[in-house]
């Protein structure tokens, strides 16, 4: 029981954190996605910022089950 509420309270707490990371990088750096002239750190920014992303929705999915 009280393994199950650890497991539940650090995947919500790890999937803040990514997710939270994730939306202030793009705040900060603000990425526009759909300009035809992406260089190539555009293409890096948006990695740095999206595989955050990914990796917080795959914590927050734990905390679900």
């Amino acid at each position: 029981m009280k393994f199950n509420f650890i497991k539940c309270w650090l995947a919500e707490w790890l999937g803040y954190i990514f997710c939270e990371f994730s939306f202030r990088w793009f705040g900060l750096v603000d990425v526009p996605y759909d300009s035809k002239d992406w260089k190539w750190y555009h293409h890096v920014i948006y990695f740095i910022g999206e595989k955050p992303y990914v990796i917080g929705c795959y914590f927050y999915g734990l905390d679900d089950s």
